[in-house]
């Protein structure tokens, strides 16, 4: 289940409604974005050796965490939990929905920006996003 599905899940039990799934689509790509490199330990689901990410417009900002060694659970979820808070703070601004209104009458709620992440390839794609949410 992806982030947005959880916040929608979260949303729609508060509200006791169904949440429009458009709420989150792009609606342009984002200014800054983040870009993340991530090598994985093969074999090994979760197993970070690093990851490296930051701000495309500000490369000197650019982070990274290794995991000592991969096998070892608290070095691997240390390496993964410090790159997931930062990976939430980054996505953290995107989640205000603004209300706007609907060309036929009525309002909807709309995010008014949405986060761009820019992997390198496929398998950083996928083990970012089965990690962290798609």
């Amino acid at each position: 289940m992806s982030l947005v599905d959880l916040i929608m899940a979260a949303e729609a039990a508060q509200a006791q409604a169904a949440v429009r799934r458009t709420a989150y689509r792009h609606q342009h790509l984002a200014d800054t974005p983040l870009v993340v490199v991530a090598y994985n330990l093969s074999g090994e689901a979760a197993a970070p050796l690093g990851i490296m990410y930051g701000v495309a417009a500000d490369p000197a900002s650019a982070s990274l965490v290794v995991a000592a060694e991969p096998r070892n659970r608290d070095s691997r979820f240390g390496a993964i939990n410090e790159f997931a808070t930062d990976f939430v703070q980054f996505i953290n601004p995107y989640l205000e929905l603004e209300t706007v209104p609907k060309r036929n009458g009525g309002f909807r709620q709309v995010a008014p920006d949405a986060p761009q992440i820019v992997v390198p390839n496929r398998a950083t794609r996928a083990y970012v996003g089965a990690r962290h949410g798609p």
